[in-house]
């Protein structure tokens, strides 16, 4: 996967504050969850991937920069571990 950092969230969190790139994600387990990630410190203006629905595995997420931070939001049920650096 190659990412240095992770991060498992199953509620809406802030991961990073300042500069990055998310390049990854697993999902553990999910019930019809979704997530969006958003270039911030909260859900606010500028969106990197908008709402996605995961299947339970690895995802690769592009290696997406961001600059002012990593922002997830989740909805239903789901346990993901991000992969970033």
């Amino acid at each position: 996967m190659g990412a240095n950092k992770y991060t498992n969230l199953t509620a809406s969190a802030l991961v990073k504050t300042g500069a990055g790139i998310l390049k990854g994600m697993y999902v553990n387990s999910t019930t019809g969850g979704t997530i969006k990630f958003w270039d911030n410190t909260s859900a606010a203006t500028t969106v990197i991937n908008n709402t996605i629905t995961p299947a339970i595995g690895y995802h690769n997420l592009g290696n997406a920069n961001f600059n002012t931070g990593l922002y997830a939001t989740i909805a239903n049920t789901l346990d993901v571990t991000l992969y970033w650096d």
